[in-house]
């Protein structure tokens, strides 16, 4: 199953489609760089942003299906009515044989981890923010504990109308008591 998420990136915001990932943190999406046929999809444009910030860092993502390479960056992302300044991410030059992307029934471009911080490939050496989009809504007071919930939607519909919360959880969409391991 593809679970997909809708995002903007950029100022003004350029609109994205990218994969839910649990086994990665760090967000990357195409850039104008990406030949099309690697990535048929929308790509970003990062001279069409005012409050893109470039980095040095090069980045190497690998799965178990493909991998995506190019360069770390920072910018203003948006998703579900939240605002994240400064959140890096890869803007993505090439991205090989990810069967994932290419078999899709979706236009999606792009991945975003939602792993341990631990596991980001984003060094933070120019004091701007984190690989983890939810650290980085920690630390700019949008949400305050480091979880999110994803409800996948009503299975007796055929419509998309799964939900994902970031820093809580809507006790409407269970029955019973939520229970808690430590990983």
């Amino acid at each position: 199953s593809e679970y997909v998420v809708h995002l903007d990136i950029g100022t003004p915001p350029q609109k994205f489609s990218v994969f839910l990932d649990t086994g990665s943190t760090d967000l990357w999406i195409p850039s104008t760089k990406c030949n099309p046929v690697l990535c048929p999809f929308a790509r970003f444009d990062s001279t069409l942003s005012s409050t893109f910030t470039p980095t040095d860092q090069n980045f190497v993502i690998k799965y178990g299906i493909g991998n995506a390479t190019g360069t770390f960056v920072t910018d203003t992302v948006s998703i579900g009515g939240a605002v994240i300044k400064d959140q890096p991410f890869g803007l993505a030059s090439t991205n090989r044989d990810s069967e994932l992307l290419s078999i899709s029934d979706t236009s999606s471009n792009g991945i975003l981890g939602m792993a341990f911080i631990s596991l980001s490939k984003y060094n933070n050496t120019n004091g701007k923010g984190h690989g983890s989009l939810i650290f980085n809504m920690i630390e700019q007071r949008i949400i305050t504990d480091p979880i999110f919930s994803i409800y996948l939607g009503d299975p007796s519909t055929s419509e998309n109308s799964g939900e994902i919360i970031f820093g809580g959880i809507d006790p409407t969409k269970y029955t019973g008591e939520l229970l808690y391991v430590p990983i």
